[in-house]
């Protein structure tokens, strides 16, 4: 008789049990259900971002194919400069060279070896990367002209 009487206890335990058991499974469902929504969300703002980074690429791209067809139409043009480059990088390198100086192409010089006084014609620099020497062209007033370097001179006052 004890079974009998135990009987409903155990089936209120047991739907007690099961009821739990559901309603944990519907909480977990929920919560599972509102993370795949919130990661719905993270994946739209994503899936928009990617959007937006495809049109700057395209933008991007279209600059570029510009900016070389430019470039391009530029080195046609300056092509038959390109011979000249050398000659226009020692000039630079002369006049940033002949900055330094006091005295420029056409001042009036003296020179200290006989303290005779010359016209500097021009600034020769010459050289390489690893050894360069910097010489001015001067001519005296019998018009003999003279490499001398830049220690060998100095102003007339």
């Amino acid at each position: 008789m004890e079974s009998i009487e135990n009987q409903p206890k155990k089936n209120k335990i047991g739907f007690l049990i099961l009821g739990i058991l559901i309603a944990i499974a519907l909480l977990v469902i929920y919560w599972l259900n509102q993370s795949l929504k919130e990661d719905a969300k993270g994946i739209a703002a994503l899936q928009s971002n990617v959007a937006q980074l495809q049109q700057e690429l395209k933008s991007i791209t279209t600059k570029k194919r510009q900016v070389e067809i430019n470039r391009d139409s530029l080195q046609k043009n300056l092509d038959y400069l390109w011979q000249y480059k050398t000659l226009v990088q020692s000039s630079k390198v002369r006049d940033q060279v002949g900055d330094n100086f006091n005295f420029q192409p056409g001042d009036r010089v003296r020179l200290k070896s006989d303290s005779s006084i010359v016209v500097i014609t021009d600034l020769m620099v010459g050289g390489n990367r690893y050894n360069y020497y910097v010489k001015f062209l001067v001519k005296n007033s019998k018009g003999a002209s003279a490499e001398v370097s830049p220690l060998e001179l100095e102003t007339v006052k």
